[in-house]
């Protein structure tokens, strides 16, 4: 009687290996925000960002990175602490010539590319939940997926 024990296709290194891969793939898909740790986990989401376009294909909004706001044009800007600030319109009227006032809020929180965050506004306090769908140096873009209003109390 023969014990012969079966191989494996693959050697212990490269199953080693692949086990790694899996292991750190799973700790990147989702990364919170603890609001106790005081730093967010996106490297260059935080600082100013410009509005520069809307994509109407896609619900889109696009910024550009920049040292401080436009006083002619809306933007958002995201601390390392989870603090934020969004410039939007100082009233209801939407129409030319706009007059923007900064707003504060907090990031509530993100996943790998979503992120939600509640700030005030003229009218109250919005919650809004966006999609980061490109987020380099220089350029962010954030699809738009929720929002929700409430009057302040």
């Amino acid at each position: 009687m023969s014990n012969k024990l079966q191989k494996s296709a693959l050697p212990l290194t490269s199953r080693i290996l692949i086990a790694i891969f899996i292991l750190l793939g799973l700790q990147a898909c989702t990364t919170p925000l603890d609001p106790t740790d005081g730093e967010l986990e996106w490297d260059g989401l935080e600082g100013t960002w410009v509005f520069t376009a809307y994509e109407s294909e896609g619900n889109v909004s696009a910024f550009e990175r920049s040292s401080a706001f436009d006083e002619e044009k809306k933007g958002i800007r995201f601390e390392k602490n989870g603090a934020m600030s969004e410039r939007e319109n100082a009233g209801w009227c939407g129409t030319p010539p706009i007059t923007y006032m900064n707003y504060e809020g907090k990031i509530i929180s993100k996943s790998e590319s979503e992120l939600v965050f509640e700030v005030a506004y003229w009218g109250g306090i919005k919650r809004m939940t966006y999609e980061v769908s490109e987020l380099t140096s220089t350029t962010l873009k954030l699809r738009y997926i929720d929002s929700e209003f409430r009057e302040r109390e």
